[in-house]
């Protein structure tokens, strides 16, 4: 998909949080905001990912999403990574009003699954094959066309 749509310039790529489970889905996307702003962000996503546990048990308390980006950033030793920076923008909150207007984006579009994919206002929710891709994008370029 990256290739036929991103690297071709039909498409672009852009994530955003969907937080459904809780207040900590909350706490995970603050955290993977702030660790964007080291460029930390992948990485970060990736350890996430890879913690799961139990829907809101614990495992995306604020202290774990501490470790989590620590995790993150030795696994990344080209990225210069601020531990007291990080906390910092974590325990202040900083980063909630953007989870928030991820949220209300989400709701805009009746979001109901993760993940889901929206191209030119054409919703596909789930892992979509490269078929289910290409009519999505087929579909928003009609409706694009339509707008012309």
């Amino acid at each position: 998909m990256q290739k036929e749509f991103v690297d071709s310039g039909v498409a672009s790529f852009e994530y955003r949080d969907f937080v459904i489970i809780g207040p900590e889905s909350r706490t995970a996307a603050e955290g993977a905001a702030c660790a964007a702003d080291q460029g930390l962000f992948w990485p970060m996503h990736d350890v996430l990912f890879l913690r799961q546990g139990q829907e809101n048990r614990g495992v995306f308390s604020a202290s774990n999403v501490k470790k989590f980006a620590r995790e993150a950033a030795a696994g990344t030793p080209s990225v210069k990574f601020d531990a007291g920076a990080f906390d910092k923008c974590l325990d202040s909150g900083s980063k909630r009003a953007a989870v928030d207007q991820m949220i209300a984006e989400a709701g805009t579009y009746k979001l109901q699954s993760t993940p889901s994919f929206v191209v030119n206002g054409q919703v596909g929710a789930g892992a979509l094959t490269i078929e289910q891709s290409r009519q999505l994008v087929n579909a928003a370029k009609e409706i694009g066309r339509a707008h012309v």
